[in-house]
């Protein structure tokens, strides 16, 4: 888990720079095509941050007045290394899979960033093609990048599958085991594919329905 968590972290966090860095440019003589970076870099800051605010405010309203209550921990949620934490104490008791409260990080982390990350970095691919920008190190990023968060996104949501499914598809690599994963696999590149059309045809204004659908 936290080796998927950093290597999407940091590949959507150096997208992130470079698309700053590239907005900067158009706010002089530069004017890139077809793509208005502006609207690319605002709403991935947005998002990140709000699945951050959200979380931390949950875990605040459960966890108030108890002995879990503490201030480091909001702090550690709004960094994005309160995971971290999560991880190293389950480790310490033994635990055989993620605890709840992980699963709801993960979960969040899925809808707000990994999956809105996937369809605007998949956008800037679209129309950014047979571009001057298309000839930088910016798309070899982006791949990575589109790969990390589909990964992430499968990675979290298969374990959710596995409290619906029946004890033969618990066996590692049996056959409902693998149909389960490839459900999951398939499932996944629809939707995405799905957001990734629509955004092309109506624009970024469909973005917070996707996320009420989701939810």
């Amino acid at each position: 888990h936290c080796i998927v968590h950093i290597y999407d972290t940091s590949t959507d966090f150096a997208v992130l720079v470079l698309w700053g860095i590239y907005a900067a440019e158009e706010q002089g003589d530069i004017n890139h095509e077809h793509v208005d970076l502006l609207s690319f870099l605002l709403p991935s800051i947005v998002l990140i941050f709000f699945y951050r605010i959200c979380y931390a405010l949950y875990h605040w309203t459960v966890f108030k007045d108890s002995s879990f209550d503490s201030a480091w921990d909001l702090l550690f949620i709004l960094l994005d290394v309160y995971i971290y934490k999560l991880v190293y104490q389950q480790f310490a008791l033994r635990y055989l899979s993620p605890c709840f409260i992980q699963k709801k990080l993960q979960f969040l982390e899925s809808i707000f960033e990994s999956m809105p990350q996937c369809v605007m970095q998949s956008i800037f691919l679209i129309r950014t093609y047979e571009t001057q920008l298309a000839q930088t190190n910016l798309i070899y990023l982006l791949w990575l990048s589109i790969a990390g968060s589909f990964f992430s996104i499968v990675m979290k949501f298969a374990y959710d599958d596995m409290e619906y499914i029946s004890d033969d598809a618990h066996t590692f690599m049996s056959m409902p085991y693998v149909a389960v994963k490839v459900f999951r696999v398939c499932e996944t590149i629809a939707r995405f594919s799905i957001f990734t059309l629509l955004w092309c045809i109506v624009g970024g204004a469909f973005l917070p329905l996707y996320l009420m659908l989701d939810l």
